[in-house]
């Protein structure tokens, strides 16, 4: 799945099957071959999946609410993004996104299950220890600028339900009222 700030891949094994399953975890995300064949059969399932969320009440709505509560930062654009983008994206963007992003030092692997931790580790480092460092931040240094005034935003589409969203900005993350606000 994909969010705001994530694209998350995962697999469920027994623990017969780990060694596996981290071997086939590492090769699909670290040895992926961007061609123009795949971004073109990725293009039509992304933009199907765009055009289904569109014709959404629930999800027309809350990507409307992103436009208006976000002037500046990059969440105001949805997880699935742009539709010009989406169809007009090159190769070579899919290519160098791939190359920038999926370094190691921009990924998080978390394990949960019945293993011994050290080996764990050992098999973790001989798998994704070999590929090079990237960038350590795509930080665009944007700050989405306090709102001083009352937003809103519609639409009228054919739909049996009507769908409705308030929205509250909240301290970054590391705020100490995060844990209260979840």
């Amino acid at each position: 799945f994909t969010s705001d700030d994530v694209t998350d891949y995962y697999i469920v094994t027994t623990k017969e099957s780990l060694d596996e399953a981290l071997w086939r975890h590492a090769d699909v995300v670290m040895n992926v071959k961007v061609t123009q064949e795949k971004v073109d059969k990725e293009r039509q399932v992304v933009m199907e999946e765009y055009n289904m969320d569109w014709d959404r009440p629930d999800y027309r709505v809350y990507y409307l609410m992103l436009e208006a509560a976000y002037k500046v930062h990059p969440y105001k654009i949805s997880p699935i993004g742009l539709k010009d983008v989406i169809l007009n994206s090159d190769l070579d963007k899919f290519k160098t996104f791939y190359q920038e992003r999926y370094v190691p030092n921009q990924m998080v692997l978390a394990c949960v299950g019945d293993f011994d931790t050290k080996e764990m580790l050992e098999k973790i480092k001989m798998l994704w220890g070999s590929y090079p460092r990237g960038k350590d931040s795509f930080e665009l240094g944007l700050t989405e600028p306090e709102q001083t005034e009352f937003r809103e935003a519609s639409v009228q589409m054919k739909a049996a339900n009507t769908d409705i969203q308030w929205a509250f900005h909240i301290p970054e993350a590391a705020h100490f009222d995060i844990p209260s606000l979840d």
